[in-house]
């Protein structure tokens, strides 16, 4: 919903070109950027591009590493880094950015979401092999560096979650001789836990359209060339 709501600041969408850098199973492609006509995703998983592959008619999907965007032949109107900067295996953060500013059309623009703040690094982190998180202003800098100059979007997004999830990570990791995490999910499942979370995210979107706070669970921006 978050994102969904930052994507409007795009004019004419449907007809852009666009490159999802790490697209994972499809899930973005499939339905978050459902609405778009011309769409394309890399993913450097093997297992992960297969089921993308499948399940993704409408999209074109091919083998490729974000350390490498230079090595792709065409250009795109939109490149969109969902979670993906964060993760052991990008090399250097700003040379990924600069390869992206020029894989752009003119006037294109760049999609960033990202896991803010070090001191929510714990078990998941881990677990999803995530090397680094970011700072707003951080990321905002290394996009200048790497030549975007126009910020179209860029907010810190989950409020409230950050405080469940400091809470989690700084105190209940310390203590529980269990752990809370898997793969898919920072917190194991359990319907009670699911419907007040879906609950939260309802709240965190009207708090979005009328608070820009300095602190959230993760950071989002769009550029443009």
């Amino acid at each position: 919903m978050v994102m969904k709501h930052a994507l409007m600041k795009i004019k004419s969408l449907e007809d852009k070109q666009l490159l999802e850098v790490g697209c994972g199973t499809g899930g973005n492609l499939k339905y978050l950027f459902k609405d778009i006509r011309h769409k394309h995703g890399i993913e450097i998983d093997e297992d992960a591009l297969k089921y993308a592959k499948k399940t993704c008619k409408n999209s074109n999907i091919f083998w490729g590493d974000a350390n490498f965007l230079d090595e792709i032949k065409i250009k795109f109107d939109i490149i969109a880094f969902l979670d993906v900067l964060y993760h052991e295996n990008i090399i250097n953060v700003e040379t990924v950015l600069k390869k992206a500013y020029g894989k752009l059309n003119d006037n294109g623009f760049l999609i960033l979401t990202e896991p803010a703040f070090e001191v929510l690094i714990g078990d998941h982190s881990r677990t999803v092999k995530a090397k680094r998180r970011f700072r707003r202003d951080q990321l905002e800098k290394k996009l200048n560096k790497a030549g975007f100059n126009i910020v179209k979007f860029s907010r810190y997004w989950g409020y409230l979650t950050f405080v469940i999830l400091l809470f989690k990570r700084r105190l209940l990791e310390k203590i529980l001789p269990f752990s809370l995490s898997n793969e898919g999910t920072d917190i194991i499942h359990i319907p009670f836990i699911n419907k007040f979370l879906f609950w939260i995210t309802k709240v965190e979107m009207l708090l979005l359209r009328l608070l820009n706070l300095p602190f959230g669970n993760s950071i989002l921006i769009i550029v443009q060339k």
